[in-house]
């Protein structure tokens, strides 16, 4: 059987501009797996992220894989695809060594075992890292200098193209690059600065007028889940940022400053001016009903299982809900909308939680999950018996029955023996199980806000269908998976759509299942 590897290929937005493809890292991946005799595992592949942060969704599923033991070998294009950040490159390479993966770059060969080829690879993190701050520090002169001359920074807003045509120029390489206003658009931006300097209607409305005419939004929205989305339809809040844009009256802005621009403007600096009067207006206006601040057990976690978009959490005089808001995102749901009443959706959570059972059993079950089951529980029994002597070792030196020297060189000796196993034997999900094991003792004195930081710090997402007002399915964070996928059948959510209702049959009965939501994405 080969031994088995992973591909890791990464492209920021900059450097997707600049042609730095993908495909074209991954091809050349391939070709030394395969010279090196690999088969591959897996390819993930993070597209409009940058190194310098490790809050990368592939990156991320890439190293809970390495740690359960499904592969050995990550190869990367270049090192600095895998981190910029000198920081991040140890700890995340220190950690995959010990989990017996290594990491090889196919561009930047190196000698890992060898005190040179550390060096060699050490250097080249360092370099990464100093090319990031540079190009950082250049980038930020050359934005402000642009700004200075009355040149725009970042993408066009809508209702704007290059004069030129060429979406890709630079003021190096053409001398007719400024914004110009683009008919259709710019005409749609102009009705909406008018019917809002006029009081006619809200954002809310001239985004509904705006979509009617088949625009879409320019912006593209990063997640950590689902990557890059976009375009969209508008919404209130993009006609809020578009009102509130002086660039669309012939300036631009940048770092909070504002100049006049070179380009044309679509509105007048009158008009732009009484928008904005208008608009500070309607900010300040006191409504006449605020409901008071109330914390959610599930904002943030609840998700539609059509669809994977977030819940909206919120409250009206009628009450709290979970609302589907895919509509207003211009988003196409199956689900057709609409929201759970917070207490019915709380409801099914809570029970669920309170009938938690693990097995017996579930150190070996969920060990077993992630391979090598009686070198991990070896590991942790040396651990132990290393931390028990431990504590031997400093009574007898509070005795008296040890010298300071003697003291020092078996506390070192045994506390290196604790911190060598640590990470082995997966410390973070033996913990994930202690905590499962209490929970449901500990469950119902908790406050609304502590069972959400619970929840937040357990799963991924919560999956809900909409229509049927069910609780289907959790994607647990991956120290949490094995333990929930032990737990399943034994946790259900309460029959029924309302607290107390057992006879609308919404339960189920087969209780709720376990997905990983970067690979099954929606549960349903």
């Amino acid at each position: 059987m080969k031994k088995q590897a992973a591909l890791y290929a990464r492209v920021s937005s900059a450097e997707q501009i600049d042609g730095h493809s993908l495909d074209f890292q991954i091809e050349d991946m391939r070709e030394a797996a395969k010279r090196d005799g690999f088969a591959i595992y897996g390819i993930y592949r993070d597209e409009g992220f940058s190194a310098k942060s490790d809050k990368r969704p592939e990156f991320q599923r890439m190293i809970a894989d390495a740690k359960a033991g499904r592969f050995s070998r990550i190869f990367v294009w270049k090192f600095d695809r895998f981190a910029r950040n000198r920081e991040d490159s140890a700890i995340y390479k220190g950690l995959l060594r010990r989990c017996g993966v290594s990491v090889v770059s196919v561009k930047e060969p190196t000698d890992s075992e060898s005190p040179s080829g550390v060096i060699h690879e050490g250097l080249l993190d360092l370099l990464s890292e100093w090319y990031s701050a540079d190009l950082k520090q250049k980038m930020g002169r050359a934005k402000r200098h642009r700004a200075d001359s009355g040149l725009y920074n970042g993408d066009l807003p809508f209702g704007y193209a290059k004069a030129c045509g060429h979406d890709r120029c630079t003021v190096k390489d053409c001398s007719n690059n400024l914004p110009a206003p683009l008919p259709g658009e710019s005409q749609a931006v102009l009705e909406a600065f008018t019917r809002y300097a006029e009081g006619r209607a809200s954002f809310a409305e001239i985004a509904e007028g705006i979509n009617a005419l088949g625009f879409k939004t320019r912006n593209k929205r990063k997640s950590t889940a689902y990557g890059l989305t976009g375009p969209r339809p508008f919404t209130k809040d993009s006609v809020r940022d578009m009102i509130s844009n002086p660039f669309y009256c012939g300036r631009v802005r940048y770092r909070g400053e504002t100049r006049d621009g070179k380009h044309e403007g679509i509105v007048s600096p009158e008009l732009w001016e009484r928008c904005e009067a208008v608009r500070l207006s309607r900010k300040q206006r006191p409504r006449t009903w605020s409901g008071q601040y109330r914390p959610y057990m599930l904002k943030g976690i609840a998700r539609c299982a059509d669809c994977g978009e977030r819940l909206w959490a919120g409250t009206t005089k009628g009450g709290a809900y979970y609302a589907e808001r895919s509509k207003a995102r211009g988003i196409d749901c199956p689900s057709g909308g609409g929201s759970i009443r917070v207490d019915a959706l709380d409801a099914q959570l809570d029970n669920m939680i309170r009938n938690v059972r693990l097995p017996r059993a579930w150190q070996r079950l969920t060990l077993n999950f992630y391979g090598g089951l009686d070198e991990r529980m070896k590991a942790e029994r040396e651990r132990e018996r290393a931390a028990a002597k431990l504590k031997r070792v400093r009574q007898v030196y509070l005795d008296g029955g040890m010298t300071d020297a003697e003291y020092r060189a078996a506390k070192a000796e045994l506390e290196a023996l604790v911190n060598a196993v640590v990470e082995p034997i997966e410390r973070d999900m033996l913990d994930a199980g202690r905590m499962l094991e209490r929970i449901g003792e500990v469950w119902p004195d908790m406050t609304t806000e502590q069972r959400h930081e619970v929840l937040a710090e357990m799963l991924d997402a919560v999956l809900v269908d909409v229509p049927s007002k069910r609780l289907l399915a959790v994607a647990a964070k991956p120290a949490f998976r094995a333990l929930w996928q032990a737990c399943e059948g034994s946790v259900r959510p309460v029959q029924g759509d309302e607290p107390g209702d057992s006879d609308s049959g919404c339960g189920d009965p087969e209780g709720i299942r376990t997905l990983d939501l970067h690979r099954d994405r929606v549960a349903c």
